[in-house]
């Protein structure tokens, strides 16, 4: 499994970033457009012509035109005009105007957003003659006029409405921009923009490059999964170059292992069948071996009574040979034994699960050797975990009879190895991982440091009357059932454990 910090995530952040950038750029460059000089005088220009038509009406409905055509210039008359202005244009920052007469010029003026001190009552006299004929422009045309007088340093945007009721009187509004800042910001949407195209052009780069490397990567990992998966001692299949230097480096270099692997592979084969034959010849001598001291013992018995038999005196011939007839049937007995029990061993177990209860079926298991452990005064236990769950009994455990050879077999190697008094303990419980654990412990001599290694395999026994047979037979049975035995460390003695999986139902 590829780690989450691959190159190949760290690139697709990075071009992740190129995006954010590019974004981030389209944004200002918008908004920076939004106040370059075009735009500036654009919504000015709008501004100024609003403000020009909002003081055309408040002019007239202050009743500032007369019906006659002709303007009371009293104080009181200027006065009211300039209120008018004034509340008109206060709330509309950098926008002067006034009311101009035919005859008279400007005979009104505010200012009244104005940076000085107060407000501003005299006229821009620099703008009077652009005032006189965009006013007379509106005035001739009965219309509303708005001019744009531009300049190296700001433009004036110039506007004058008519008023209704008196031809002779024009409401006009001023107001300017500087262009020299909306020139910068002009010269710095071009920069931005540049900048812009180069963080996108960069990204698409970056972006080919990504698609290339992640089809490379995805390919090379397709081929690596499928050697990985279906791999035999066949060539293995070599993965083409992509035309990227660095991961036909990659590309290369993996070749070459997956040729040496297959290599490897083959001779690993080889090697593994060479060590299994010497291993299955191995274990035939050693079975080899012990069946013959197994049987070569109740041979030289017998060969031993039947010579004794041949050579005792006339008279107690017919005595030495009824004796020698008995040890010829209890070796041979012996011998059927030995027999059968490599059979049971050899042959393959068919294991069914039932349903067991479990108590029930370890107390039969104690009652069954009660008799033998209660002549030799040894005590025989039993232990069950009460945290066992309570419907195990609806499970299927495991096979009753099979695991019942496996458990009487521990019972009777504790049996035979304890002393008289002593004491046997056996118990059941669930394990941490959910598996269930049977054990069989006892109190005698323990198991030597020479026998552990190879104490589940045939013919290994610490007795001189055992066959070595019984913990192979249970190592056979456990491993049927898909489970483990194991000799667990004990502070004396020796302590047998049979782990066994939890069945799901």
């Amino acid at each position: 499994m590829l780690r989450s910090n691959t190159l190949l995530r760290r690139l697709l952040f990075i071009w992740l970033s190129f995006a954010a950038v590019s974004i981030t750029l389209g944004w200002l460059i918008f908004e920076l457009s939004r106040q370059g000089a075009d735009e500036q005088i654009r919504r000015e220009r709008q501004l100024t012509a609003a403000s020009c038509e909002t003081l055309r009406i408040a002019a007239t409905r202050a009743g500032l035109s007369a019906d006659s055509g002709k303007i009371n210039l009293s104080p009181q008359w200027v006065s009211g005009a300039q209120a008018v202005i004034d509340l008109t244009l206060r709330d509309r920052p950098g926008v002067e105007g006034g009311l101009w007469s035919m005859g008279s010029g400007v005979v009104a003026y505010a200012f009244p957003t104005y940076d000085g001190s107060g407000i501003k009552r005299d006229p821009p006299s620099a703008e009077l003659e652009r005032i006189e004929s965009t006013s007379r422009r509106a005035l001739d045309g009965k219309r509303s006029v708005t001019d744009v007088r531009p300049g190296l340093r700001e433009a004036v945007i110039f506007s004058a409405c008519p008023l209704e009721q008196n031809s002779a009187l024009v409401a006009w509004t001023l107001s300017r921009v500087p262009t020299i800042t909306g020139d910068a910001l002009d010269r710095l949407v071009l920069a931005m923009a540049l900048l812009l195209g180069f963080v996108l052009l960069s990204g698409s780069w970056l972006g080919w490059t990504l698609t290339r490397w992640s089809r490379g990567v995805h390919y090379l990992a397709g081929v690596l999964e499928q050697s990985r998966t279906q791999f035999d001692s066949s060539a293995p299949e070599l993965a083409e170059l992509s035309g990227l230097a660095d991961l036909d480096r990659v590309t290369v270099a993996l070749n070459d292992y997956s040729q040496r692997l297959a290599y490897a592979q083959r001779e690993s084969a080889r090697l593994s069948a060479e060590l299994a034959q010497a291993e299955k010849l191995a274990a035939l001598g050693e079975l080899s071996a012990g069946l013959a001291h197994e049987i070569r013992n109740p041979l030289a018995t017998i060969q031993m009574k039947a010579e004794n038999a041949l050579h005792a005196p006339q008279a107690s011939r017919v005595a030495r040979a009824e004796s020698a007839l008995l040890v010829v049937i209890e070796q041979t007995e012996r011998i059927n034994r030995l027999v059968s029990s490599l059979l049971a061993l050899t042959q393959p177990f068919r294991v069914e699960r039932q349903k067991v209860n479990i108590e029930e079926w370890l107390l039969e298991r104690i009652n069954a050797h009660a008799d033998a452990a209660q002549r030799r005064q040894i005590e025989l236990t039993l232990t069950i975990d009460p945290e066992l769950p309570a419907h195990m009994n609806d499970r299927k455990l495991f096979d009753p009879s099979q695991m019942a050879r496996a458990f009487d077999n521990l019972i009777l190697n504790a049996l035979a190895h304890v002393a008289n008094g002593g004491r046997i303990e056996t118990g059941a419980r669930r394990r941490a991982n959910g598996n269930l654990l049977l054990w069989v412990a006892d109190d005698g001599p323990g198991v030597s440091d020479e026998l552990r290694a190879r104490l589940f395999n045939p013919f290994i026994t610490g007795r001189p009357d055992g066959y070595g047979l019984g913990l192979a037979l249970v190592r056979e049975i456990v491993h049927a059932h898909g489970g483990n035995i194991s000799l667990a460390d004990s502070a004396r003695g020796a302590r047998f454990e049979m782990e066994l999986t939890w069945p799901e139902c």
